[in-house]
């Protein structure tokens, strides 16, 4: 899932669980897949407010959002944890981000 910054991306692990109460529509064939699909956007808008330097508050900001129950349709309850990493590329493509806007900000000040 994306970072704050577009080109770097967190490696996302949700382990949730849903239930169905009695007035889930017996038409609906793939509750898991509905459940999955909340719990990813609700990480994905979660993580594009950090960057893959910040895997700690990242993962907790998650955590907090979706450990809890959510009802994304009334007759299902799904809650969920992540577990983030980031690939060793990505966080030296952030760092070396990093180190380039602070220079920048050096230099803009000593002007």
């Amino acid at each position: 899932m994306p970072s704050r910054v577009p080109t770097l991306h967190f490696t996302v692990s949700v382990n949730g669980t849903w239930n169905l109460d009695e007035s889930a529509p017996p038409q609906h064939h793939a509750p898991d897949s509905l459940a999955r699909s909340h719990l990813r956007e609700h990480a994905a808008r979660i993580l594009r407010r950090h960057t893959v330097l910040a895997i700690p508050a990242a993962q907790d900001a998650v955590n907090a959002v979706i450990a809890r129950p959510l009802t994304p349709e009334p007759w299902l309850t799904v809650h969920g944890t992540a577990c983030l990493t980031v690939s060793d590329a990505d966080r030296a493509l952030a760092e070396e981000h990093l180190r380039r806007a602070q220079h920048g900000d050096l230099e803009r000040e000593e002007t």
